[in-house]
């Protein structure tokens, strides 16, 4: 097995799934970043998304982006509306 973070690919030699982050587009947020930006806690951020994806009021998709020391999918919200 090789987990190389340099490379930034893992598994069997020879069989690597490569993880590299992705770029994130301008206006998707994280429910942690809508949450410093509303002034509001990340439960009421959450709801709030969950509500706005439900009416189609934002969109739901995730990112491969750095977290410190690797790449992990994460979820970012696009809204389109006023919070």
């Amino acid at each position: 097995m090789d987990d190389d973070p340099g490379t930034g690919s893992i598994g069997v030699p020879g069989s690597e799934i490569i993880v590299v982050p992705e770029e994130v587009p301008e206006g998707w947020m994280t429910v942690r970043q809508i949450s410093a930006a509303a002034g509001y806690s990340e439960t009421w951020a959450y709801k709030k998304v969950l509500k706005l994806v439900e009416v189609g009021k934002a969109e739901k998709r995730r990112f491969r982006i750095n977290t410190g020391q690797r790449a992990m999918s994460v979820t970012h919200y696009h809204i389109t509306c006023d919070i």
